[in-house]
């Protein structure tokens, strides 16, 4: 928004407008899009922070299995997959909770959180 303020214009980092009359267009329109060349930067993907290729964890994985590669590898979530279908998610903290009540055994696909927005 910031660069429109010497035309009368305004906004935020992600929009701005501005009304301008007696003012040939292309010009105009050529020089914005320069500005916003050295304003806009491009957004940080999903590709950019995450770790790769993805660890996942199959539904049957006990507990205290599950608990000891996140430790190892120092992830706090991972998501629950069978094939190529993500099932949920299992975090640290529900690790933390079956271990402490005793349930090192039991399989994971039994405290893992279900129906997570996914994005293809």
């Amino acid at each position: 928004g910031a660069f429109l303020t010497p035309l009368g214009g305004g906004g935020h980092p992600q929009a701005a407008s501005v009304t301008l009359q007696n003012v040939k267009p292309f010009p105009l329109v050529r020089k914005m899009e320069e500005e916003l060349k050295i304003a806009v930067h491009p957004a940080i993907t999903v590709s950019d922070i995450m770790t790769s290729p993805v660890m996942v964890m199959p539904p049957d994985t006990p507990v205290d299995e599950a608990y000891r590669i996140m430790i190892r590898y120092g992830h706090s979530a991972l998501p629950v997959v069978k094939g190529k279908t993500i099932l949920g998610l299992i975090t640290r903290k529900d690790l933390d909770k079956a271990h402490l009540h005793g349930f090192g055994k039991t399989l994971i696909r039994e405290f893992m959180t279900e129906g997570m927005l996914t994005v293809p």
